[in-house]
């Protein structure tokens, strides 16, 4: 099981985004 680590910034829609990227990738 991969595990990703999201980091929020300023903007929660970029936080979305990197889930998004990170549930692509496989992470969960």
């Amino acid at each position: 099981m991969k595990y990703g680590y999201a980091r929020v910034s300023t903007e929660v829609q970029n936080l979305h985004q990197q889930i998004d990227a990170l549930t692509a990738a496989g992470c969960s």
